[in-house]
């Protein structure tokens, strides 16, 4: 029987407060997932390409004021020695919180950190044990000499999922920006998606998912899902699904 893997997003709230007293550079070689080093070198090289970019276009990139970049480019000027901590307290979302990860017990925890992906623009993908350095850049984020993040990650990432597909049914628990970061029709995942009842339809809640999908997060731990029919243990939502491409989570 096959293993539930799940897929999630980052936060684009990240704490930068009370880092550990290490670097990136002494961490890198031990991120999850090393065969995509070569791919987050290269993108790292170009962060360091950053003060050669138009402070219009930082703006854009980083979604800051122009009076702004100034700061984010010095922290960026000496980014693989930036200090680190793990990646749990730096996703600071409100995703994150409702998934209470630090009130969870050691089955909850060993669950969540062997059975959940956190996708990342910078880094690919990453498990929740992992240690990172801060950053701000999103799927949609194109830099010169890579274009947009998500299609520069597009081609690797599907051969990952591909290959944990042999070993997994992988849940995609994505948002929207994150699910383009694979081929969805190359990879065979199961799709959630959020909805709420308007009168006598269903409506896709899409950005206003992240607390519902935070709570769905922090039960299918505590519950230890083993299959998609575990998922009628939860019963803070209703679940639609007909053995599809998409499980559809009802708010009550």
């Amino acid at each position: 029987m096959k293993e539930l893997l799940f897929l999630i997003p980052p936060s684009e709230t990240k704490d930068s407060e009370n880092l550990r007293d290490d670097t990136l550079t002494n961490v890198f070689d031990s991120l999850s997932f090393p065969t995509l080093n070569f791919l987050r070198k290269e993108i790292i090289d170009e962060i360091y390409n950053f003060n050669s970019y138009s402070d219009n276009l930082l703006s854009k990139i980083f979604e800051l004021k122009p009076k702004s970049v100034p700061g984010v480019l010095e922290y960026y000027a000496d980014f693989k020695n930036a200090g680190i901590k793990n990646v749990m307290d730096v996703y600071k979302g409100t995703m994150f919180k409702s998934i209470l990860y630090s009130s969870f017990d050691e089955k909850s925890k060993n669950y969540f950190d062997s059975h959940f992906i956190i996708f990342s623009a910078l880094y690919g993908i990453l498990k929740p044990f992992d240690e990172i350095a801060v950053y701000k850049l999103k799927p949609e984020s194109e830099l010169k000499k890579i274009g947009k993040l998500y299609k520069f990650w597009h081609s690797e990432i599907t051969k990952f999922l591909n290959d944990f597909s042999s070993k997994y049914i992988i849940i995609d628990l994505l948002t929207t920006s994150y699910r383009k970061m694979y081929d969805i029709k190359k990879v065979k995942t199961l799709k959630v998606n959020f909805y709420e009842n308007n009168k006598s339809s269903l409506k896709n809640i899409g950005h206003f998912s992240k607390d519902p999908r935070g709570i769905l997060i922090n039960k299918i731990c505590t519950e230890s899902l083993t299959s998609v029919e575990d998922f009628k243990k939860i019963t803070d939502f209703d679940f639609d699904y007909s053995g599809g491409s998409e499980l559809k989570v009802i708010l009550k």
